[in-house]
């Protein structure tokens, strides 16, 4: 076969298109090295014009993952099978991120969702999935959340926000402590004084803790009965023995007051008073 002329740009659209500068020369008759020696007049090269699929992976990866192409779309774009794909990116230390980020920033119906849930979460906490379970879209939980993390925020600050316990209410914030048996320290407000402390889950749920130390300290009377010499512990079962509990209040304003108050027949007197106070 009677060898072909071949310019420099001739040669350079070839190697482009994909074919092999060794098939090149079968093709046109012209040796190898022929070949070789005409690229290197012009300065340049094979893996110049056509970099290595390596190369070419490497340079464009981050804006694939940025377009969110899967890796049936990147091998295509590198030029190689599935099979090879997966070697270059264990070989090379690369990941393709399949693109699950950007579509879910894309996809407007989730990010209106997102929104109501979201909403949800800032005002009555609890969990991602319960929220969700009540806004009708349960079956989506795990994409809300992710989308949530997206955003910077993280559902699991308000997993017990928002509750109220007696004269505590929680806040967002992680809990202390590992989860079990109710040990958790949880973030909480003092309604009445606005003091900020972390509370056990389980003195929570049993009411043990009221709220704090100081708001929660109270005086116990003891009471006496002047007319039976009877003492009580406290002026609430003094009321209870004699049944007085409709004018509990009544009373104790006077005891408090006076020391001593009279009812219905019955003189009672402080005997001493103790402070007292719900332990947290």
């Amino acid at each position: 076969m009677a060898a072909q002329y071949l310019t420099f740009e001739a040669l350079r659209d070839k190697l482009i298109d994909g074919e092999k500068l060794s098939d090149i020369s079968s093709q046109s008759g012209i040796p190898y090295y022929t070949l070789q020696k005409l690229l290197e007049k012009n300065g340049t090269s094979v893996r110049k014009i056509v970099p290595p699929k390596i190369q070419v992976l490497k340079k464009n990866l981050d804006q694939w993952n940025a377009e969110g192409l899967t890796h049936s779309q990147v091998a295509e774009r590198v030029g190689v099978t599935d099979q090879q794909l997966y070697s270059m990116l264990y070989m090379h230390g690369l990941k393709i991120g399949r693109g699950r980020r950007p579509r879910r920033a894309c996809d407007e119906d989730l990010q209106n969702k997102t929104d109501l849930a979201l909403e949800f979460l800032f005002t009555k906490g609890g969990s991602v999935r319960s929220i969700c379970r009540e806004l009708g879209f349960e079956e989506q939980h795990h994409q809300i959340r992710k989308v949530m993390v997206d955003r910077g925020v993280d559902p699991l600050e308000f997993f017990f926000a928002f509750r109220r316990y007696a004269g505590w209410i929680t806040i967002p914030g992680h809990p202390e402590g590992k989860a079990n048996g109710g040990n958790q320290k949880i973030p909480c407000r003092c309604i009445t004084c606005g003091v900020v402390t972390h509370v056990r889950l389980n003195n929570l749920l049993s009411g043990k803790s009221q709220g704090c130390k100081k708001c929660t300290t109270y005086s116990r009377m003891s009471v006496l009965v002047v007319n039976t010499g009877k003492s009580f512990d406290s002026l609430l079962s003094v009321c209870k023995e004699l049944y007085l509990l409709e004018d509990y209040g009544n009373i104790r304003y006077h005891l408090k007051s006076k020391g001593e108050y009279s009812i219905n027949g019955y003189t009672l007197q402080v005997v001493e008073t103790k402070m007292n106070n719900t332990e947290k």
